[in-house]
């Protein structure tokens, strides 16, 4: 005030800061973190839940979304602390474990909230996303991660060698010393050949190897075995071996694998995906964007659309098929894809509503609907993820369907089509040898 002496000017600020300052923001600089999206998560001390700092997701406009990420090696229990303050069921804080979503999307005005997860053996990609939908903004229009950690699973009850995870995978009892997996006999037929048994355990697969060396290593002989219990057998046809070891491990389902990854990014329809038109007219799906639409998906650059109101009136109907996959491998499947359903007639004023639905096609003849929106306003950006699992786990011919069926409507838009699979790997496991 004028006159005044010594009196203070109280101006709020909020400091941001990105790159070195990061990691220690999150409490975790011991980890590599990555940043992007249509912006970076920075580095800020007005709002923590330590007290000190914390990560808060940066500015973005309608329509896009940004994320931060880092990775670690399973297994272990991921922790940390989030809040958001957004536009309530539209803009969304979330999380993704190597690429599939987590339950639990925060969105309103929603205070600092703890979560622990543990995760499997592995490599494991975590990625936390701040996505925006097409309009309106509420609150601070933003989200904060505070106090992440890491601990690596290295427990070991017994001293036995195994840590305890490893004996969760196999059914061994973790306090028991003297219950671990390995060979209980190792013996010749009266043919010459090998038999291998081993202690097995209700609902495990079990893989067996052979090494003629321990230097040259070993080989896998057959794989995903079930369990007989209490005991498993397994013949080795090999004959005239003087000298072999043998191993047996349990296996459990892990590492993501990614089947299919189109970000629509070339301008022209990819290679192995089609389009068929049933409707009025040849509208179909296209990557052209004849109307010149906004991404409105949440993803970056090109996009595939079916495009309604474009067409004109008309009865568009059309399906976009994806390349055909391959899923024999895998016990885990899922769908993710960036998605803007933006609808006009809703079937209330007695305009038939336009439908959005993806499909699963095996053997180039099944079909079997796996998801669906009709007469719902379903604007992006939005991410959809759907468990393919019960329907291709195990199937060699595996095609994914979008359907869109609309008269004179607004359109359907595509983007970050992913198929992430999830196939055996092993752990545990003791060697033994027979011969001379």
């Amino acid at each position: 005030a004028a006159g005044a002496v010594n009196s203070p000017l109280v101006v709020p600020v909020s400091m941001r800061v990105h790159g070195a300052n990061l990691p220690p923001a999150l409490d975790a600089p011991q980890l590599a973190w990555a940043t992007g999206g249509s912006g970076v998560w920075w580095a800020q001390v007005s709002s923590s839940h330590d007290g000190v700092d914390a990560a808060q997701a940066g500015e973005i406009t309608h329509n896009n979304y940004v994320w931060l990420a880092t990775s670690v090696e399973g297994p272990g229990a991921l922790t940390f602390w989030w809040k958001v303050s957004s536009e309530a069921d539209y803009d969304l804080l979330q999380l993704h474990v190597d690429d599939v979503l987590q339950p639990g999307v925060l969105s309103g005005l929603v205070d600092w909230q703890y979560v622990s997860l543990y995760l499997g053996p592995g490599a494991h990609r975590v990625r936390w996303s701040y996505v925006k939908d097409f309009s309106l903004s509420s609150g601070d229009d933003s989200a904060w991660v505070d106090q992440v950690a890491w601990a690596p699973d290295t427990r070991d009850g017994d001293d036995d060698g195994a840590r305890d995870w490893e004996e969760a995978i196999a059914g061994t009892i973790d306090t028991n010393a003297a219950s671990v997996l390995k060979l209980s006999d190792l013996h010749q037929d009266p043919t010459q050949r090998i038999v291998v048994e081993w202690p097995s355990v209700t609902g495990r697969l079990y893989a067996v190897d052979r090494a003629l060396s321990l230097a040259a290593g070993f080989t896998q002989l057959v794989s995903r075995i079930a369990a007989t219990p209490p005991m498993n057998v397994f013949t080795d046809q090999v004959s005239g071996v003087s000298l072999a070891f043998y191993r047996v491990r349990a296996e459990i389902a892990e590492n993501s694998v990614v089947l299919l990854d189109e970000a629509f990014s070339s301008g022209a329809l990819p290679a192995g995906w089609s389009t068929v038109a049933y409707g009025d007219d040849a509208a179909v799906w296209g990557t052209d964007n004849p109307g010149e639409r906004p991404n409105y998906t949440g993803g970056e650059g090109g996009f595939v659309i079916a495009d309604s109101d474009y067409a004109g009136e008309v009865r568009t109907v059309t399906d976009l098929m994806s390349p055909v996959l391959d899923c024999t491998a895998f016990s885990e499947v899922r769908l993710e894809f960036h998605s803007d359903f933006t609808v006009y007639f809703t079937g209330l004023s007695g305009q038939e509503a336009p439908l959005a639905q993806v499909d699963i096609r095996l053997n180039g003849t099944d079909l079997t609907n796996v998801w669906l929106r009709a007469a719902e306003f379903s604007p992006g950006p939005v991410i959809e993820s759907v468990d393919l699992s019960p329907i291709v786990a195990g199937q060699a011919d595996v095609q994914v369907l979008f359907y869109y069926d609309a008269f004179y409507d607004w359109w359907w838009q595509l983007d970050d089509i992913r198929v992430i699979a999830r196939r055996a790997t092993s752990r545990g496991g003791r060697c033994a040898a027979i011969g001379r």
